[in-house]
């Protein structure tokens, strides 16, 4: 059983969602009492334009990035969308931030990723002062001699920024300037043994208190009684991140199943990926996939607060309006509640 703590929805659009559903799905997390929703962007829909509209559309839930790419827009420009985003939706928006990847900064936006740490933490900095309303200064290796004031008035002076990443000095940065960590590819184990100790060590370096850094993790879900169906769609979620994050997977894996993966990693990589899939074993699908009956996947989340989490983001798979629906009814807090 989940414990009575934040849970939300990510929805992540790979041409399989039209703008005007991925509306609706907010709406209808709004409604069933989910906390927040979170939006990829990548290079389709645009993040701040969807939210701003969700914002008209909604009562309750947290509208935030998750992510924001820090390579695509200026830092001034982050700012500018974020308190447009704030205002709209009474105080309700969050700010995810990070670096991007291949192929969506170079291939896609034409950008390079030098200095990717650098450059996060000097969009944090100037995007904490501009949210304020307020003149200020700034002086960086990107952006120099700054004499701005936003000009419009913000609903409030500290709007929260999260940073995304799985990668130990990404975490412990996230502990250092953000107010919490994102995890998109990550199992409780990492949770446990990596990614909350990086964090914590980030803000007890700056004296910072660790338990005020919230972390949150984005669990692919695949919900549904037939197990056989539900199974098979955890395989291909799971082939598909091995396929585009392999590192991370490989990392965020106990030392013992590494070799499997890689095995998996070099199958695919040699054209034979239904194999691969066939010859995934249940048990490392699972550790990463939430999958099964609503409860399954129930205990499933709740191994991620237990892991350190303090927020779990819903990510259900496959990614479509009606699968998406289905889950946030299947999972609704609302209904948690009443049980």
């Amino acid at each position: 059983m989940l414990p009575m703590t934040w849970v939300g929805l990510h929805i992540v659009n790979h041409r399989t969602l039209r703008n005007r559903d991925i509306l609706a799905c907010i709406v209808l997390a709004d409604n069933l009492g989910y906390d927040g929703v979170t939006l990829n962007e990548d290079v389709g829909h645009d993040s701040f334009a969807l939210l701003s509209v969700a914002a008209t559309r909604t009562q309750r839930v947290l509208l935030g990035t998750a992510i924001t790419n820090v390579y695509v827009r200026t830092a001034l420009q982050v700012a500018m969308g974020a308190v447009t985003l704030d205002d709209l939706s009474d105080g309700r928006a969050q700010l995810g931030l990070s670096v991007g990847h291949h192929p969506w900064n170079d291939l896609y936006h034409g950008v390079g990723m030098d200095a990717p740490l650098a450059r996060l933490r000097e969009y944090v900095a100037y995007i904490r002062k501009a949210v304020t309303g307020e003149p200020f200064d700034h002086e960086g290796s990107l952006y120099t001699g700054i004499r701005a004031r936003l000009d419009q008035e913000p609903v409030r002076a500290r709007l929260p920024i999260h940073i995304a990443g799985e990668g130990p000095r990404i975490l412990a940065l996230a502990g250092e300037i953000a107010d919490g960590a994102i995890l998109n590819i990550s199992t409780p184990w990492y949770l446990r043994e990596v990614a909350l100790r990086q964090v914590r060590a980030g803000a007890e370096r700056v004296r910072r208190d660790p338990d005020a850094v919230d972390i949150t993790s984005v669990v692919t879900c695949c919900v549904g009684e037939d197990r056989q169906t539900v199974l098979q769609n955890a395989r291909a979620a799971f082939i598909e991140r091995l396929s585009g994050s392999g590192a991370h997977i490989m990392r965020g894996q106990p030392p013992e199943v590494r070799p499997e993966l890689e095995r998996l990693r070099q199958m695919m990589h040699a054209g034979e990926a239904e194999r691969a899939s066939e010859e995934l074993s249940d048990e490392v699908v699972t550790s990463l996939i939430a999958a099964g009956t609503p409860d399954e996947v129930r205990g499933a989340l709740q191994r991620h607060f237990e892991a350190g989490s303090t927020r779990v983001l819903v990510a259900p798979f496959p990614r479509t309006r009606a699968v998406i629906e289905q889950t946030l009814q299947a999972l609704a807090p609302d209904a948690i509640m009443c049980e």
